[in-house]
């Protein structure tokens, strides 16, 4: 009887914090494998900043992704918690020079999670009663670097994600890397890290500070480094771009 009380209970969540993060503005390279081998696809310019909200510590992330000559422009902002990495607000503006366009505007409290989604000019309501907290499933490697990571560290943790809907993430530490920079040889940690039962992708997590370093997936991957002057964290996305490389 209590063995099977037991296996009824949820796996307890280790949280992130949202503390182990810094400040930054790094600029990747994003790369594409094609007939021909691999070739750059893009940039992407990821900024952090330490904001208050309402009076509480918060975190303004800021991922702005553009290649294929405008065939790919998606800016993504995250108003997150700085203790817990717990979502706020999200808002994702992605143009096509294909002719497709999304802009989804979220705003989250503990038990719900509400807004829209304008899809090609078609509106959609997101209204979603939460009976457990969620993190946002749109931050990727930020998310594993605001965890405890250690190794052979496993974790899980639940999402929201606009077009997945409740999902979790499960993250491995791996091993170890020294990974290339502008600024020298920087000690990471390798992450096997992607949607419970799905694909996985493979990320590289600096050890001290905690930062993204890049990640690679099947015909993808970004590195650090890269000209991002194109960029901004302080503009919509312009005229330019598929569904996220990264998800």
């Amino acid at each position: 009887m209590i063995a099977s009380l037991l296996l009824a209970l949820p796996l307890a969540v280790v949280e992130p914090d949202g503390y182990r993060l810094t400040e930054t503005t790094q600029c990747f390279t994003m790369y594409r494998t094609t007939a021909e081998g691999e070739v750059k696809f893009g940039n992407t310019l990821q900024t952090v900043e330490f904001v208050d909200h309402e009076g509480v510590p918060a975190l303004r992330i800021v991922i702005h992704q553009y290649g294929g000559d405008g065939a790919f422009d998606m800016r993504d902002t995250f108003l997150l918690a700085r203790k817990d990495l717990k979502p706020i607000e999200f808002q994702s503006r992605f143009r096509s020079t294909r002719g497709r366009s999304h802009d989804v505007d979220l705003r989250y409290t503990d038990d719900r999670v509400a807004g829209s989604r304008t899809k090609n000019g078609e509106t959609a309501a997101i209204d979603l009663p939460l009976s457990n907290p969620v993190w946002e499933g749109n931050l990727w490697g930020l998310t594993f670097a605001a965890l405890p990571l250690e190794a052979d560290a496993h974790f899980e943790l639940p999402f929201y994600q606009y077009d997945k809907g409740i999902g979790a993430f499960e993250a491995d530490v791996t091993g170890s890397e020294t990974v290339a920079t502008d600024g020298g040889p920087v000690e990471a940690w390798v992450v096997d890290a992607g949607l419970v039962d799905g694909a996985h992708s493979r990320y590289l997590i600096g050890k001290s500070p905690a930062i993204e370093l890049g990640y690679g997936s099947a015909g993808f991957r970004q590195s650090p480094g890269g000209d991002c002057s194109h960029l901004s964290a302080g503009k919509r996305a312009a005229d330019g771009a598929p569904e996220s490389p990264q998800g």
